[in-house]
Order: structure tokens, then C-alpha cells, then sequence
């Protein structure tokens, strides 16, 4: 473990399902080569009707990026920069927050009481890096 925060940098980039396939292939080259103060993930939500997505994507189904760079803001711009070359998103939101928001950012989505699963894997070797655990069927919806 080692320090961070209180702030950390955020940058959430955002693509319609029909761009699934190429927002994989971008995870895929971009964990590899994140550096060691960044960490990534990509997730499949509605977009919320937040003030930072715009009217018309608002609860549109699509794919995120999520990069967050614990180094400085100019550090992270650098980082963010190929994703936006590679692939341009539909609409992104970049800006620092404090680190203790940033495990709660999916919570809405993720309404306690449903069933998940996550899986995590090292960019650089590959290997498990976090808890991965099945998760029983859900019986009912709530």
C-alpha cells in the first residue's frame, strides 16, 4: 500500500454498444501500457443523467473507460491523450476528484441487492489482480 490523495485524477470516456468491439481491442492496448500511477477499467452502463453527459446520451447503454492516474494532472492528460487519438468517444469527463468518491462513482448502477461479478487482471503480467469470485443467480429482481 502506499499513500494517495487526497485527490486523484479522473478521466471517463463513454461509446455506444455498437462500438463494444473496439473498445475492447483499446482496453486490451491501453492496460498494457498504462504506467504505474494509472489504473483502468472498462465498464458497460446507462449513461446517467448527469450534468457532465449530455441531454441526448442520457441513459443511452454503452461502454466506458475509466482511467484514474494517482500522479499529477499533467502526468494524466498524457495518458488520456492516445485514448482520445485512438478511438473518440461520444462524450468524456475528465476532472480531479477526491479519492475517497471514487469507489462510490458506480454505486447508483449498482444498487445493493443484486447480484455481480468482477474480474481483474494485472496489465502488465496478466496475472489476477483482484478477488474474483462467483456470484449465486439472483431469484428475483427487485
Amino acid at each position: 500500500m502506499h499513500p494517495v490523495g487526497p485527490l486523484v485524477h479522473l478521466g471517463m470516456f463513454f461509446w455506444g454498444l455498437d462500438q463494444g468491439a473496439e473498445v475492447l481491442r483499446l482496453g486490451r492496448d491501453l492496460f498494457g501500457s498504462l504506467p504505474g500511477n494509472a489504473n483502468a477499467m472498462i465498464i458497460s452502463v446507462n449513461a446517467p443523467p448527469a450534468p457532465f453527459v449530455p441531454e441526448w446520451f442520457h441513459f443511452m447503454p454503452g461502454h466506458v473507460v475509466v482511467v484514474v492516474g494517482f500522479g499529477s494532472a499533467q502526468h494524466h492528460a498524457g495518458v488520456l491523450d492516445p485514448i482520445r487519438a485512438a478511438l473518440p468517444p461520444l462524450f468524456e469527463f475528465v476532472t480531479p476528484m477526491p479519492y475517497t468518491q471514487l469507489p462510490q462513482m458506480f454505486d447508483e448502477g449498482a444498487r445493493w441487492g443484486l447480484n455481480y461479478y468482477e474480474k481483474a487482471r494485472s496489465g502488465r503480467s496478466g496475472r489476477r489482480c483482484a478477488r474474483t469470485r462467483p456470484v449465486p443467480a439472483a431469484t428475483s429482481m427487485p
